[in-house]
């Protein structure tokens, strides 16, 4: 699906007196999520085990 296509589905299943505001959250939403399957799809991420690693490295300095 294009990000347009993407952009009239999701501000079409707000409500008629959503405000600009909400629907820029709601798009801001969908381009995240796009960006983290697109990341998935490159293999650009993390296992559970090393995020669990890297929270510990961060959390202990």
């Amino acid at each position: 699906m294009s990000d347009k296509q993407a952009v009239i589905e999701t501000v079409s299943r707000l409500p008629d007196n959503a405000t600009l505001a909400e629907i820029n959250e709601e798009l801001a939403t969908l381009e995240a999520v796009r960006r983290g399957v697109r990341a998935a799809d490159e293999g650009r991420v993390k296992s559970h085990e090393e995020v669990k690693r890297l929270i510990v490295e961060w959390t202990s300095k």
